[in-house]
């Protein structure tokens, strides 16, 4: 992790549970998910859009955390203010579906055109190239939440 986001990381998870979260949660959520091997859980703050009843976020490759949610597992999300359930569903292999993920989600979040490596046209269309490109570097997220929220006795 870059030291940006070593500085940037625990202001925003100390924001979106507060009770100013709105500032940031209309495209920022905390992931919470535990490692594979370690058993630790971990929290993460994210960008996100929502499509439907879906929410897609977008890593790096390199940023090898993402492996821990590989094979549907369960995770929570601080999501607007209210922690729910949710599954995650990793896409690395079909280029294609993150490309088109991506360019959707850039258009709802483009803060995150310039780390992701797309440029961004004065209409605010990402560049279908640059697109391309970011497909081959970054892992798309899929986290659909379950129907209930997390009861606060079993966040602690």
């Amino acid at each position: 992790m870059s030291l940006i986001y070593r500085v940037i990381n625990p202001i925003v998870k100390t924001i979106l549970k507060s009770p100013a979260h709105g500032v940031l949660s209309h495209n920022t959520l905390l992931l919470r998910y535990q490692g594979r091997k370690s058993g630790q859980r971990y929290e993460l703050p994210i960008s996100y859009a929502r499509s439907g009843d879906q929410i897609f976020g977008f890593t790096a490759r390199k940023n090898r955390w993402w492996l821990n949610l590989q094979g549907g597992v369960a995770i929570e999300l601080l999501l607007a203010g209210d922690w729910v359930f949710a599954h995650a569903q990793v896409e690395t292999h079909d280029l294609e579906t993150i490309t088109s993920a991506l360019a959707v989600f850039l258009l709802a979040v483009p803060r995150d055109a310039k780390p992701s490596g797309v440029r961004l046209a004065a209409d605010g269309s990402p560049d279908a190239s640059d697109l391309k490109a970011a497909a081959q570097r970054l892992v798309a997220l899929r986290l659909i939440p379950a129907d209930t929220s997390i009861p606060p006795t079993l966040l602690e």
